[in-house]
């Protein structure tokens, strides 16, 4: 009888990780899910508090028991280099720069999944730490030969001679979603303030006329709070409420009682929520960075503003907050967009991208 094809996969995020827990995990667990039926995939994990291994639909490891957050990434690096891969037919790898994964000492064929490129961006946002981020893209990631991006702005972040393909992102939008609405104007994701530029959110919502701030902005997710706490106190912002980690339920809810939603970030991957919002017709205020450009038409399912620049992003805030009819538009165009994303889509596409990567090491042998 012929065994299922055996595949290891890497990605130091997880649904559940109170320091992480992004997009990466979410198309993780969708994508594996899909395909766990005829493959047996073991998914391994950093570790972190209260984290629970799991057997079905696929198999789930830790490597590691960690008490924060640098040292989870520490022992996932590690841990991830002692481990036997050679009973695995394939490896793949959530490409992290700050914990990247070390399966290259066997002859297993290896795909990478690359979901951001932080260039000397690292440096800016993590200081010292940064280094490891631009040392890990600089020798490791150049030495990728087999590589899934998320987006095309990623491609010219990989060797000319590897074998690239870009397949985007899906959506899962459960059914019995409570009805739409126009609560609040909202940020959802990682409380990442410099990564996803929330200082410049709320610089930006200080600046809005008072009587339009009747409107709440929420920030939803877990990270920076006290931080995020105290820039809205000091820069005098009305309105402003945090919300804290929502599950994934929880945040599309939330998202689908938005009425528009802000990511004012400088830099990005392929944000799996703005592929979201899109499925439920909300539109994107976004910071013209190539990775948000590429994902968001402007004038047609958002708008673009500057990074860095406040003034503009509140402008911005302004005219859709007082435009009903643009807003409408721009939902409309969004929703389109969002029709076109599925997760079966996408686990159609990397399977096939696993088995050419498979065929090409066996004729290789």
């Amino acid at each position: 009888m012929n065994r299922k094809l055996r595949i290891l996969h890497f990605i130091y995020d997880h649904p559940d990780n109170p320091w992480c827990g992004g997009g990466g995990a979410r198309r993780t667990w969708e994508i594996n899910s899909i395909l766990a039926s005829r493959y047996d995939i073991t998914v391994f994990c950093g570790g972190f508090p209260g984290a629970v291994p799991q057997e079905e639909p696929f198999k789930v490891r830790f490597l590691g028991k960690s008490r924060n957050y640098i040292e989870s990434r520490l022992k996932f690096m590690v841990k991830s280099h002692g481990l036997n891969v050679e009973k695995y037919d394939l490896v793949v790898e959530d490409f992290s720069a700050y914990s990247p994964t070390f399966p290259l000492v066997s002859d297993q064929p290896l795909v990478t999944i690359l979901h951001l490129y932080h260039k000397m961006q690292a440096l800016r946002n993590r200081g010292l730490f940064g280094l490891i981020a631009i040392a890990s893209e600089r020798v490791l990631l150049s030495r990728r030969q087999s590589v899934i991006t998320v987006s095309e702005h990623l491609r010219p972040a990989l060797n000319s001679d590897a074998r690239v393909e870009v397949i985007g992102q899906g959506v899962n939008i459960p059914t019995g979603m409570p009805p739409s609405a126009e609560d609040y104007v909202l940020f959802l994701g990682r409380l990442d303030i410099r990564h996803k530029g929330l200082d410049i959110l709320v610089q930006a919502w200080a600046q809005l006329p008072p009587e339009l701030c009747a409107m709440p902005l929420y920030i939803a997710g877990s990270g920076a709070e006290a931080q995020i706490r105290a820039l809205v106190q000091e820069s005098g912002a009305r309105n402003v409420h945090l919300t804290g980690r929502l599950n994934h339920t929880e945040a599309l809810s939330t998202l689908n009682r938005a009425a528009f939603l802000c990511m004012p970030s400088r830099i990005e991957g392929s944000p799996l929520v703005i592929a979201e919002a899109f499925a439920l017709g909300k539109p994107v205020i976004v910071s013209s960075i190539p990775a948000l450009k590429a994902l968001v038409p402007h004038g047609i399912a958002g708008l673009h503003v500057p990074p860095e620049d406040s003034y503009l992003l509140s402008r911005a805030v302004e005219r859709l907050l007082t435009d009903s009819t643009l807003r409408r538009q721009l939902a409309k165009g969004a929703r389109e967009l969002g029709s076109k994303y599925s997760w079966e889509e996408v686990a159609k596409k990397q399977e096939a991208f696993y088995l050419e990567c498979l065929e090409e090491n066996r004729l290789r042998k």
